[in-house]
């Protein structure tokens, strides 16, 4: 920061702080015209915003001045950093003054490098604190408000909290809100999905599809033989892949699924997954120009009613070989297809159109962005094929079953990937593929589908009233030395975090981020790989200065509490720094974020009322 060799020994600079909220901090700034950067003080940062004070006025007659504060609105930082937060009215200002030669070294380029001489103190020479009474304008070119010093009452009302119709005055689960800290409130009753099915083979007993199951592989049956590395398109990161040798069928069939080498310049590649699927692997299988991975399940279908189940994701951004063939990005001028046979497909995407289709019938996906995203969500797809022409074809994806007709019969000789059509080969992992020789009823779907469902996260479209419900409190989240933390709801909007709305009639006018069941992970933790579903906590870090006659101890401060939301999961992600992944839990501030929270026959909420007027206490439960 060569400018700082401008200042004098002498010259006194002006820090400015606003403290926003016990939540967010304090935004600290200065506007100092020696100096056009950032600096850093007492291992805080103030950034560089053009900003100054006028109308101070020092003096004995007991009036009190009305400084202006203007601030520099390039880009509209200012107007944007104020717009959900009510104009900063009511924020504490502070202006603190220091000598310059006290910046702390780093500013200068390091220890004994400061040209103003040896710093002696980390403290500041004066403090001014005065409120931001009101917005005086606003424009492209600067933010203007109005300061009044803490001791001018004039234009305070009484009472001093305005009550209003619905919109409560207390800071969510801090004092006067009480979400989490009341004594003997185990809090809400939240319905917790638990899913009917988690293994196949309890599904075979329950409906005797033991001896109909001819083809069965799964993550468990994949072996692997060496490896082989692939560069990722336009950039250096190097990807190295277990290569697969064979993938058993764990069906009543004796027969194997093999990896059919006929034409392989490289082999289908073991792709493991952490944090996504419940870390289940699959297998990738590319498609480079002349690179095709393919396989081949070696199994007779002619004159069989099917019914298969499969689970995959298309790849929409390829690698290249190490061999010297480039980089290779195949993307919207190449369609997707998933299972298939020499006349049938199930699951085939075409990028160019954002469709799915499946034998001419198509569903339109969510719009998918080709050569960003390496894997697009994974489905669970199905089929249900009849040899004769009377009864009903129907395809499935995540559990809701489509008819496809009533005229179509099959024919299929062999199922594969990259199997049959050559001029549009696939890009895409599977993870698991089901085969029964015969039709399965309904049920019997809902229930393969619930199976899949759990064992790799996936969303399913029936209703959920399929699904085994339980009811849990606080006290089945936390222990006893936590206490009451209470019970993650919903966010800032009562968007819920479970998906219980069919379950409760109460709930059924709220969205949902349609969760099955939460898991309560303690503190965040970076190194700790989170699954959707997890929720942790976050305890606030404020810097409060020493003497503040305000000051509040930091373990008064409510904690923040986030759920991962992302199906994808979360790993080494702050959830401050990614909305998408954690949406923190909030109050909207209204009568119906309350009753969300505490409409039990243990604390009643009054009409027009809140839980104020329940005495707040922060000890544990007993």
């Amino acid at each position: 920061m060569a400018d700082l060799f401008l200042i004098q020994n002498t010259e006194i600079l002006d820090l400015f702080e606003i403290k926003i909220n016990d939540y967010e901090g304090y935004l600290r700034f200065h506007g100092s015209k020696n100096l056009d950067k950032d600096i850093v003080f007492n291992d805080r940062t103030y950034l560089y915003i053009p900003s100054e004070i006028s109308n101070l006025e020092y003096n004995s007659d007991g009036k009190q001045n009305r400084p202006t504060l203007t601030i520099s609105n390039i880009n509209n930082y200012i107007t944007n950093f104020i717009k959900d937060r009510n104009d900063l009215l009511g924020c504490k200002f502070y202006k603190r003054k220091i000598l310059a030669k006290d910046l702390d070294p780093v500013n200068f380029g390091g220890e004994s490098k400061n040209p103003l001489g040896q710093g002696i103190s980390n403290s500041f020479i004066s403090t001014d604190l005065y409120i931001i009474q009101k917005k005086n304008f606003e424009t492209k070119e600067k933010v203007e408000f109005a300061l009044a010093n803490v001791l001018d009452l004039e234009g305070v009302s009484v009472p001093s909290r305005k009550i209003y119709n619905d919109s409560c005055q207390w800071q969510y689960r801090g004092c006067g809100c009480n979400y989490g800290k009341v004594n003997g409130y185990d809090g809400p009753n939240v319905i917790i999905e638990t899913n009917p099915y988690t293994s196949l083979t309890q599904i075979n007993s329950d409906y005797s599809l033991t001896d109909n199951l001819i083809v069965w592989l799964k993550p468990d049956g994949i072996s692997t033989s060496g490896q082989t590395s692939f560069l990722q398109y336009g950039s250096n990161k190097k990807f190295t892949f277990d290569l697969v040798s064979s993938w058993t069928n764990q069906g009543t069939s004796t027969s194997t699924a093999i990896v059919n080498p006929s034409f392989l310049s490289t082999k289908p590649k073991l792709y493991k997954n952490e944090g996504r699927l419940n870390n289940q692997n699959g297998v990738y299988f590319a498609s480079h120009v002349s690179l095709i991975d393919q396989m081949k399940i070696t199994q007779s279908y002619s004159g069989v009613n099917l019914t298969i189940f499969y689970v995959s994701e298309m790849v929409n951004k390829a690698y290249a070989a190490n061999s010297g063939a480039g980089q290779v990005c195949v993307n919207g001028a190449v369609s997707r297809r998933g299972l298939c046979s020499s006349n049938f497909v199930l699951g085939f995407y075409d990028f160019r159109t954002d469709t799915l289709y499946s034998n001419g019938n198509f569903l339109p996906l969510g719009p998918q962005n080709a050569c960003e995203a390496v894997l697009n969500k994974p489905i669970a797809y199905g089929a249900v094929l009849p040899t004769s022409s009377g009864s009903q074809t129907k395809f499935i994806v995540n559990g809701e079953t489509k008819l496809m007709g009533t005229t179509y019969s099959h024919s299929i000789s062999n199922l594969g990937i990259n199997e049959a059509f050559y001029d549009q080969n696939s890009d895409i992992v599977v993870y698991e593929v089901i085969v029964f020789k015969s039709l399965l009823t309904d049920i019997q779907i809902k229930a393969v589908s619930s199976y899949l469902s759990n064992k790799y996260n996936l969303p399913i479209s029936f209703s959920n009233t399929y699904f085994n419900t339980v009811e849990k409190t606080s006290r089945d989240y936390f222990n006893a030395e936590d206490g009451n933390l209470g019970i993650p709801m919903a966010d800032e909007n009562n968007k819920l975090f479970l998906s219980t709305a069919s379950t409760n009639t109460k709930l059924s006018n709220y969205e949902s981020y349609n969760i099955k069941s939460l898991v309560w992970k303690g503190d965040y933790k970076s190194d700790v790989q989170y699954k959707q579903g997890d929720f942790v906590k976050i305890d606030p870090d404020i810097n409060f200065d020493f003497n503040e006659k305000y000051m509040i101890k930091n373990y008064e401060l409510p904690s923040r509490f986030f759920v991962c939301v992302s199906n994808n999961g979360s790993k080494n992600i702050h959830p401050l720094s990614n909305t998408n992944i954690w949406v923190e839990d909030k109050c909207s501030k209204n009568l119906n974020g309350c009753l969300l929270r505490f409409n039990t026959s243990i604390i009643n909420i009054p009409f027009g009322g809140f839980p104020g007027t329940v005495g707040y206490d922060y000890k544990l439960p007993s």
